[in-house]
């Protein structure tokens, strides 16, 4: 991580390193986690490699920074939406739609794109992830008390189809055509809540 100056980063280098992970999550949600290279991100960022190092030691350190940050993207936004239970739900993969047009929308992005497959390997991975999950999830049985949601679907079912259409409506995967059209979120989203009801 970056040098610390009497226990605090640099604020210059607090950008950077925020210059660093918005950049590593364009890549990762153009061309996947496995075509993100610690070479093409120091160039897109346009600082040299040993630049980059000094702020992350390694690879999987960026990962995790971003990974972190997104994690709480996602918490402080589902904390501050409004509306029922579904709607807070509907509002964050509306949100997470816009990830080409917002840069706390693609850091929030990653986490589904990406994270999943390493919370599976990776024990600070999963640590960054789990009190956005609590909070999914609390959402979720909030809208099975309230009569939104079947109570006849398990959380990790919900959950698991909010992120499965996270993944399809924040990733790489969507084809460039529907990319601009918001009627297919649409239909996509009311699909979604459609299924839980």
């Amino acid at each position: 991580m970056s040098q610390n100056l009497n226990g605090r980063r640099r604020p210059n280098s607090r950008n950077r390193e925020r210059d660093i992970i918005l950049t590593a999550a364009s890549i990762i949600h153009d061309d996947g986690f496995s075509r993100l290279n610690v070479d093409d991100l120091a160039k897109k960022v346009g600082i040299s490699k040993s630049t980059l190092y000094q702020h992350f030691d390694h690879k999987r350190d960026i990962v995790l920074f971003a990974l972190n940050t997104g994690a709480q993207v996602v918490s402080d936004f589902l904390a501050s939406a409004e509306g029922s239970p579904l709607d807070r739900l509907e509002a964050l993969l509306r949100f997470l739609y816009r990830y080409r047009e917002d840069e706390d929308s693609s850091l929030a992005g990653i986490i589904f794109t990406e994270a999943m497959e390493l919370v599976k390997n990776d024990d600070d991975a999963s640590e960054y992830i789990t009190s956005m999950t609590r909070l999914i999830n609390s959402i979720i049985e909030e809208g099975q008390a309230r009569g939104e949601i079947r109570q006849s679907l398990s959380c990790e079912v919900v959950s698991g189809s909010l992120f499965s259409t996270a993944v399809l409506l924040s990733s790489y995967y969507l084809p460039t055509k529907l990319k601009a059209d918001a009627s297919y979120v649409d239909h996509v989203i009311g699909w979604w809540r459609g299924s839980l009801a």
